[in-house]
């Protein structure tokens, strides 16, 4: 089961779609289950992200997860991003159910790819 604050994010997402203006995109993939994470990135005059997130037939816990990572991570810069880390984050929210550990993983690697193509 999710947790209180997870749970509010899966009824009422954040931060789901694309930047409205230019923006980079990474995905990331979990092939045992099949989910599927699109994560988005406009920056603004100051270096901040605007983020974004979008998933193709994903679980509760990748969708909650990300609307969580999402609001909690809003305007840091590529450096601050780095030391984001997507378990700790879980847990901060009370945690995933049993099981649902991927759905931290999948963020994590979306996460990577995205500042690799912020790099480019």
């Amino acid at each position: 089961m999710l947790s209180d604050v997870l749970r509010e994010h899966l009824l009422r997402p954040r931060h789901v779609g694309r930047p409205a203006r230019a923006h980079r995109s990474a995905r990331a993939e979990n092939p045992v289950c099949g989910d599927v994470l699109h994560l988005h990135a406009a920056r603004d005059e100051h270096g901040g992200l605007e983020l974004r997130f979008e998933a193709e037939q994903a679980c509760s816990a990748v969708l909650s997860l990300s609307s969580y990572a999402l609001e909690r991570w809003q305007g840091y810069r590529a450096d601050e991003l780095r030391r984001a880390d997507a378990r700790a984050l879980a847990l901060e929210a009370g945690g995933l159910p049993p099981g649902k550990g991927h759905a931290a993983d999948l963020l994590q690697r979306a996460l990577h790819a995205l500042l690799e193509e912020l790099d480019a």
